[in-house]
């Protein structure tokens, strides 16, 4: 993807952007191809996976055997894969509706509403290496920040992340803590790294 927006704008190198997981895979991209971009910034995207909050207490391997897990099917479906999200504020679905029921006739409202509930019921099934990788390596092992984590055979060592970079981290984000997002300024050897805590 980073090599076709290149090619299609004549560009040497990009900026790259993630939230929550798509963070975290932007920063060991930034790590692995560091020519390849100029700038990075990540948004509750975390990297110590040890300080994951409640996703880190719920993977425990005293909690989930990965293996175990991966035993019945080729993929974790969708609905598994989402399951722990809706753990983390089981209420939601009654708060949202009991919400929209009290507001749905101002502008605006029902759109938004059905915009926010597609993206959140916008899943797709995991394949068993990526369960495996993410759960098994990162939460139960927290690989990326030890600098064991290997993709494609190659070690991803943040501190190659020497671009100038914007850590982002929610106060009172129950997936990623700000314990789980900001290690990832004193990981990388970046000499313009700004931590921004919302």
């Amino acid at each position: 993807a980073v090599d076709h927006a290149l090619n299609a704008e004549g560009a040497d190198s990009s900026a790259l952007i993630g939230y929550c997981q798509g963070g975290t895979l932007a920063a060991m991209f930034a790590a692995r191809f560091p020519l390849r971009v100029a700038r990075v910034a990540t948004v509750c995207a975390p990297v110590r996976f040890s300080e994951g909050g409640l996703f880190r207490r719920w993977f425990d391997p005293k909690y989930l055997d990965v293996d175990l897990t991966l035993a019945s099917s080729e993929r974790i479906s969708a609905w598994l894969v989402h399951l722990p999200f809706w753990w983390l504020r089981p209420s939601i679905k009654t708060r949202k509706l009991t919400g929209l029921a009290r507001s749905f006739r101002k502008d605006g409202v029902l759109e938004q509403f059905l915009a926010s509930e597609l993206w959140n019921s916008d899943h797709m099934d995991m394949s068993r290496g990526v369960f495996r990788t993410w759960t098994g390596d990162l939460y139960q092992k927290d690989l990326l920040e030890r600098g064991l984590m290997v993709v494609a055979g190659e070690a991803v060592h943040l501190e190659r992340i020497a671009q100038p970079l914007l850590v982002i981290s929610g106060d009172y984000d129950p997936i990623t803590p700000p314990s789980a997002a900001e290690p990832l300024g004193d990981l990388s050897s970046s000499q313009a790294a700004t931590l921004l805590r919302v």
